[in-house]
């Protein structure tokens, strides 16, 4: 498989990948809205419509990864350059468990330190000491590639334009469970059916 349909079939991966976790999300909002309305057994039944969902998405992820190491591998690369080592280097272990025990002064003077800015007001200890241990981490094994990075910017900035709301596209497949909700009464349509709650 050459480059540019190896890269092809990684983008379809993500976008299958998406589509399948857009799906999971519409189904959790019907089972939400079925709990807030009382029925939280018809919820439960709900939710559990998007587990195979949520395989799926994971077993594409899986796809995606290998062909990047097969395109790497191609290409005379490492396959596993920018992935975690399997076996982690002692000395960040070290360090994680050394600012485990940090008391918040020595927290706050680490983060000085280590993000060359003031730690953030509303952090405490826990948040302090994860985000240290994140970056830690980062250094050693290194960050998010540029794409990840680019993703992530991107969603914050729809993040901003929304008031803080990621909206994903509305798409409706087919076997999708319809909710509707109005004064107290919640109806469910799939195939065409309707069912009253």
């Amino acid at each position: 498989m050459d480059r540019s349909a190896t890269e092809a079939a990684i983008k379809l991966s993500l976008r299958e990948i998406r589509e399948r976790l857009s799906e999971a999300a519409s189904i959790s909002v019907a089972a939400e809205a079925c709990a807030n309305a009382g029925q939280v057994d018809h919820a439960v039944t709900l939710a559990l419509g998007f587990e195979h969902l949520v395989h799926e998405a994971h077993e594409l992820l899986n796809v995606a990864s290998l062909l990047k190491r097969l395109c790497r591998e191609q290409q005379g690369l490492d396959p596993c350059e920018g992935l975690m080592p399997l076996v982690p280097d002692p000395s960040v272990e070290r360090e994680v468990t050394r600012i485990q025990s940090m008391n918040i002064a020595e927290l706050r003077a680490t983060w000085r330190i280590q993000m060359k800015s003031e730690p953030p007001k509303a952090f405490g200890p826990d948040l302090l000491r994860r985000s240290l241990a994140h970056r830690l981490q980062e250094k050693a094994y290194g960050g998010l590639d540029a794409n990840t990075a680019r993703l992530l910017n991107q969603l914050i900035a729809q993040s901003a334009r929304n008031a803080g709301k990621i909206v994903l596209p509305r798409r409706i497949k087919a076997g999708a469970v319809i909710v509707r909700e109005w004064k107290a009464n919640v109806t469910a349509s799939r195939s065409g059916r309707r069912v009253y709650l």
